[in-house]
């Protein structure tokens, strides 16, 4: 067995091997740090193998990132976000509807319902969870069960401390720049988005047959302030509660719905909303199309109905 090589030699062995770089401190503190370049960047860019580069890291004394560091995981995710774009026309796979479909079998499988968190163990780990680290098996045991001090509020002083904390909320609101609001909007829409009680019924109906048909589809298209059902192609659908879109077959102008308990909206108000989401589509080059809940039929007479209801140039594709 030989004398081991100093790290001054192992570096002149490995310039020997790549005579056309010179592998100084100067070249790593440039590409490796500054650029921010991984060891596959370093390998594929000038065939430097991953031993090599965290080698002359270490020797010239600069930052050497690992996994956890922070420049590897943005410079990672954007790699992800780039690929998932690019094959499923999403930022992350989660949101394909094939993986969702997946996991939500899985979930099944495993535990019985289509979400981890509703299953009896998830619900057991976290008030074990709560009593180690506080003591109690839930946050309102642990502060005091407020439910049963607002039970003794009266009517009239619930309505005031709701009147008081809509307009407190509304001034906040209104003190914040159009940035940050659109900012807020946005990441409240994503985890919208991503809640399984936010799919109605009818939804989930209309996903599966365009599935079983072959249709590609995304779900829950964000366009601005708005929320899409559907897109298909240059399409987006917006299936309609009946009650909470306030169907003009079943409504008229002026007929309040309840929206809370202290809050009802006309049936107009409502109209005229669904009216600015359709421009906002349509601004956007979308051609938008609704259907109502008491409208949609089973099995196989739902494609049907989606193909009537897009027609003609806007057909949509059913892959043999």
């Amino acid at each position: 067995m030989g004398k081991p090589l100093s790290p001054e030699q192992r570096l002149d062995r490995y310039q020997k091997k790549h005579p056309n770089i010179i592998l100084n401190k100067e070249f790593f503190q440039l590409h490796y740090c500054d650029l921010s370049k991984s060891l596959p960047d370093m390998l594929r860019d000038f065939g430097i193998p991953y031993a090599t580069t965290q080698f002359c890291v270490k020797h010239f004394n600069l930052e050497y990132r690992g996994l956890k560091h922070p420049k590897t995981n943005k410079s990672g995710v954007e790699k992800r976000k780039a690929y998932y774009l690019k094959v499923h026309g999403v930022e992350n796979c989660s949101q394909v509807d094939a993986i969702k479909e997946k996991k939500r079998q899985t979930c099944i499988k495993k535990y019985g319902v289509d979400n981890y968190r509703k299953s009896e163990e998830f619900k057991e780990y976290y008030r074990q969870t709560m009593r180690q680290r506080y003591g109690k098996g839930s946050l309102p045991n642990r502060f005091g069960n407020k439910n049963k001090a607002w039970e003794k509020v009266g009517p009239e002083e619930r309505k005031k401390f709701g009147e008081n904390s809509a307009k407190k909320a509304k001034a906040w609101w209104n003190s914040l720049p159009e940035e940050e609001k659109e900012k807020r909007i946005a990441v409240k829409l994503t985890y919208l988005s991503r809640s399984p009680s936010f799919t109605s019924k009818q939804e989930a109906l209309i996903a599966e047959t365009l599935t079983k048909a072959g249709i590609e589809f995304k779900t829950q298209v964000r366009i601005g302030r708005f929320l899409y059902d559907f897109q298909i192609g240059n399409i987006l659908l917006e299936v309609q509660g009946d009650f909470w879109h306030a169907n003009p077959k079943k409504y008229k102008p002026n007929d309040l719905l309840p929206r809370g308990p202290n809050l009802k909206v006309l049936a107009s108000e409502l109209w005229d909303k669904d009216q600015r989401k359709r421009e906002k589509g349509e601004a956007a080059g979308f051609i938008v199309k609704q259907i109502w809940e008491s409208e949609i039929g089973t099995g196989k007479n739902i494609l049907k109905q989606l193909q009537t209801l897009i027609n003609g140039e806007n057909q949509i594709d059913q892959k043999s």
